[in-house]
Parts: structure tokens; sequence; C-alpha cells
């Protein structure tokens, strides 16, 4: 019997998903190690006032943690004068921020503290 028959059924070689490389022999593996961007449209923005960044929009539920990047998207109108600071906004977002009387700011990801548990633990 050859190698890796399976009895008439298809050989687990062959039924496995190959990854695909450059055609010369050389197996390439993607690793998408990309943070994903949570995105926020403007017109959920007009609930907010003053100063708005991660832990606002965590605060308002409109993202899922304050600790991921943030980019504002336009969709729909803003009416609220805010002072944005986020990660990323794009041109048009900027612009009608700025038309309705407010401001971007582009800021890091909020780095997590550690609390006084966790360095207890890895010590």
């Amino acid at each position: 019997m050859p190698a890796g028959f399976a009895g008439g059924q298809r050989e687990l070689a062959q039924a496995v998903p190959k990854s695909r490389g450059d055609g010369k022999g050389v197996r390439k593996f993607t690793v998408n190690n990309r943070r994903k961007s949570e995105v926020v449209y403007l017109e959920n923005l007009n609930g907010l006032s003053g100063t708005v960044d991660n832990f606002a929009l965590a605060a308002a539920r409109l993202i899922s943690s304050p600790y991921l990047k943030v980019k504002i998207l336009t969709r729909g109108e803003i009416t609220a004068k805010i002072d944005l600071k986020t990660q990323a906004a794009s041109k048009s977002a900027i612009e009608a921020i700025k038309k309705s009387g407010g401001s971007f700011t582009r800021v890091e990801i909020p780095a997590r503290v550690k609390s006084a548990q966790e360095t207890v633990d890895t010590k």
C-alpha cells in the first residue's frame, strides 16, 4: 500500500489546505497582526459634548474598548461642538467637525495601566 493510503478516501495530504507561496518552492505565510480600527460615524457624535476621547466614546458605548484604534468617518451630519481626540479621522470628517465649531487632535492609542494586583502576581 502506498504511504498516505486512507482506504479509498482522499489522502490527508490532499485534504489539508496548502499555504500558497511565490511559486519557487518557498512557503510564505501571511500574518495578520494589524489592529483593526473601531469605526465611529459623525452622526453618532451629536449626543456628546466637550472633549471626546477614547474613554468618552467607550462610556457612550460607541466603541467596545478605549484601548483600541478609533477612526471617525463621515456619515450624517454633526451639529455638536466637540473637541475630538482620537487616532484617526477622514478628511471630510475633520472638515465637518471644524465647520460645526469643534476641533480634531490626533493622539496615540491609550496604554493600559497595570493594577497593583497584576504587579504582585507577576513577582
